[in-house]
C-alpha cells in the first residue's frame, strides 16, 4: 500500500504546487502594480516638482522640492529592483510576459 500512496502523494503534491505558481506569480504582480499605482499617486500630488517630464529646469526648483524630488525618484529605483528581484528569469513563460508587458507605458 505504501508503494502506491507514496508516489501518488508525490504525484498529488508536484501538481498541487505547479498549480499555485500562477496564483502566486499573479498575486505578486497585483502588489507590485498596487505599489506602482500608490507611486504614481504620490507623482500626482507633488505635480509641482515635474516629475514626468523629461526637460525640466532643476535651478527652478527650490532646495526642498529638490529633495522631495531626489526622494520621490529613489522609491521609483527601489519598486523597479523590487520587482526585478521578484520577477526575472532567464525566460519568461507566457503568463508572465503578459503581466510584464502590462507595465508598459
Amino acid at each position: 500500500m505504501t508503494a502506491i500512496g507514496l508516489p501518488l502523494a508525490i504525484l498529488v503534491f508536484v501538481y498541487g504546487q505547479r498549480r499555485e505558481r500562477p496564483n502566486d506569480q499573479e498575486e505578486i504582480f497585483q502588489r507590485l502594480f498596487d505599489e506602482y499605482r500608490e507611486f504614481l499617486k504620490l507623482v500626482l500630488e507633488n505635480s509641482e516638482l515635474h516629475l514626468l517630464q523629461r526637460e525640466v529646469s532643476t535651478h527652478e526648483l527650490s532646495p526642498e522640492q529638490k529633495d522631495h524630488r531626489f526622494v520621490i525618484f529613489g522609491i521609483l529605483v527601489s519598486l523597479s529592483k523590487r520587482a526585478y528581484l521578484l520577477v526575472y528569469e532567464e525566460r519568461l513563460d507566457q503568463q508572465t510576459a503578459r503581466l510584464l508587458q502590462s507595465w508598459e507605458v
